[in-house]
């Protein structure tokens, strides 16, 4: 009984896990090919662009930027800052914050933890997404990214 049961078990696991992941055992997971060139078959990949994150670190504050949005007249930031420091959800982020010397039109405190000091915010701005993007904490403090 027990010699069965050992037997039984890899053949189980790949019936299982063959289903779980869509597809039987006999599936090929290769495309197939023949003479007819209209019958080929092409995976398909996602038509979205990558977009870098930007990150940069400066008197003990972290700063990381990604691209939410874009459009030809308009462009919408996510930006995470960390630090032991600063009180972050006081600071004028949105007021001194500006890309290609365009300054934002909406500024949103999305998360800010106990203290300020982690916060994620959302700028955006009435301009392409291309250029010189500012990021302004305080008058002393302040970092640029170039898109």
């Amino acid at each position: 009984m027990l010699l069965h049961l050992v037997c039984l078990v890899p053949i189980l696991l790949l019936v299982i896990f063959g289903y779980v992941n869509g597809r039987s055992a006999n599936d090929n997971p290769v495309p197939s090919t023949s003479s007819n060139d209209s019958e080929i078959a092409i995976p398909m990949e996602s038509s979205l662009p990558s977009t870098p994150t930007l990150a940069d670190e400066k008197d003990g504050v972290a700063v990381t930027v990604e691209l939410e949005q874009s459009a030809p007249d308009s462009a919408s930031f996510i930006i995470d800052l960390n630090n032991h420091a600063y009180d972050l959800s006081s600071m004028d982020i949105g007021g001194l914050s500006h890309l290609n010397n365009v300054a934002s039109s909406s500024y949103e405190l999305i998360d800010a933890q106990a203290g300020g000091h982690h916060a994620k915010v959302r700028i955006t701005f009435p301009t392409a997404p291309t250029g010189e993007l500012h990021i302004g904490l305080n008058d002393e403090l302040s970092f640029s990214f170039t898109l």
